[in-house]
């Protein structure tokens, strides 16, 4: 779920290749001649045995039941930290792919502190959990709902109608920057892997009559930095 990447080992005839496969993409090294270079290829394997599981690209702050299936635990770090359980399986969205944001968001549950000031607990807050791997370069959503609710303190269409966003976390140790330095490969672009968690939203589908013309047409009126056009299935309510 969500893991960093992805090592495959090839071997054609008596060369044996690995491909490194990412969110950024994948890197490819030369062959090796496992009969004529066999000690540079036990080199080789005597490496990936030293590998821990960052190495092998399992996310660690995500903590899995060791048997059996069930809720996955994560513990954002914050002032203080938020610990916050979801069930993998239980996903408002998923994604299929290797390569790109790979953007995924499921129902969670957390009764640690709210870490924002003047906040309490969260056991009674409606929750969701967003896992994804933007570009380090892109700007941050945490910044760009800053300068929303900014906004929103002079003008009355967008109070109120921005996420409640109650956390936001960068783990860069797990960004596809590091092994393209190492190796000199060039970057299209790091990503690294971030989560956030906010209160639940609801589409505004799910509302009918005069309830969702009066919460499109907020949505109409709120014309936030964060967005230049308005997608109909983004458009949610709490």
């Amino acid at each position: 779920m969500n893991d960093a990447l992805y090592l495959y080992y090839l071997h054609l005839d008596d060369h044996a290749y690995l491909w490194w496969c990412d969110r950024e993409g994948a890197v490819q090294s030369s062959g090796i001649n496992f009969i004529q270079d066999l000690p540079y290829f036990l080199v080789l394997l005597l490496c990936l045995q030293r590998f821990n599981t960052d190495n092998w690209g399992v996310i660690s702050a995500i903590q899995r039941p060791e048997t059996t299936a069930g809720p996955h635990f994560i513990s954002i770090p914050s002032t203080p930290s938020v610990d916050v359980t979801f069930d993998p399986d239980n996903k408002l969205r998923g994604h299929y792919g290797i390569v790109g944001r790979g953007t995924r968001a499921f129902i969670a549950k957390s009764e640690s502190t709210d870490p924002r000031p003047g906040k309490t607990t969260l056991d009674k807050v409606e929750l969701v959990l967003k896992t994804y791997w933007p570009e380090a370069s892109r700007s941050r959503e945490d910044e760009i709902i800053g300068k929303a609710m900014v906004i929103g303190e002079s003008n009355p269409h967008v109070k109120g109608h921005i996420p409640d966003l109650i956390c936001s976390y960068d783990f860069v140790e797990h960004s596809t920057g590091i092994i393209r330095n190492y190796l000199k490969v060039p970057s299209k672009g790091p990503r690294v892997f971030r989560v956030m968690l906010s209160r639940r939203m609801y589409p505004i589908t799910e509302l009918v009559g005069d309830e969702f013309w009066k919460v499109f047409w907020e949505c109409f009126r709120c014309k936030c930095p964060s967005h230049c056009y308005y997608l109909f299935l983004n458009l949610r309510w709490y």
